[in-house]
């Protein structure tokens, strides 16, 4: 394996994991929105 391949294979495998990790941010926020707007939700039915 020569080290065009090799570069190549690493910087391929880093951008999906910066993928993988902004998509679990982005999970997150729209989890804490989510609960943010169940609390509302109650909060209005009281």
């Amino acid at each position: 394996m020569n080290l065009r391949n090799l570069s190549y294979a690493f910087f391929e495998n880093k951008s999906t994991t910066l993928f993988l990790l902004l998509l679990n941010i982005a999970r997150d926020i729209k989890q804490k929105f989510d609960n943010q707007n169940k609390r509302w939700f109650n909060e209005l039915n009281e």
